[in-house]
């Protein structure tokens, strides 16, 4: 953006500018997500026994300033582990970590969740982040602030779909 004034909006309106100048705002950001649900046979019939997850953020920034480059990598390492308690109830928590460059700042966020599946293909989670950081560019991805938080899931797969009736 050229000839940015702070306080007025941009080009196509949206949030005050908090810049003079020209300004330029470049990032490549890249993430991997692994999950694994460990399946126990009893009596012949499988059944989940909890869920674990990793999850690698990497971002790559290079900004202009006016005068001024600034560039450099971050990154967010992240695990997450469930643990059933029954067919409808489990625990566990999450936990994440974001490195900057050379690992001169580093951030962590963390907490604990209770779910429980009030129906079949339907998840609720409650959990809260202990300690917490921002993140604007990971935190889609992943709960990064120190907050409460409730997610709900919904299951829709071709038998789901199958069944329901025009």
């Amino acid at each position: 953006m050229r000839n940015a004034v702070a306080g007025a909006s941009g080009p196509i309106g949206g949030a005050p500018l908090l810049v003079n100048g020209d300004v330029t705002a470049r990032r490549i950001i890249n993430s991997l997500s692994i999950n694994y649900t460990p399946i126990d046979a009893k009596d012949g019939i499988f059944i989940e026994a909890g869920e674990y997850s990793l999850f690698w953020g990497s971002l790559y920034v290079f900004d202009r300033f006016g005068p001024d480059d600034v560039e450099g990598w971050s990154n967010v390492v992240a695990a997450d582990v469930k643990f059933d308690l029954s067919d409808t109830i489990d625990v566990g928590g999450q936990a994440t970590v974001r490195i900057g460059n050379d690992f001169d700042s580093i951030a962590y966020s963390g907490g604990p969740s209770v779910g429980i599946m009030p129906f079949k293909n339907g998840y609720i989670s409650i959990g809260y982040n202990i300690v917490g950081f921002a993140d604007r560019d990971f935190e889609e991805s992943r709960y990064t602030r120190d907050i409460s938080l409730i997610t709900f899931r919904l299951k829709f797969d071709q038998e789901t779909i199958g069944n329901l009736e025009v």
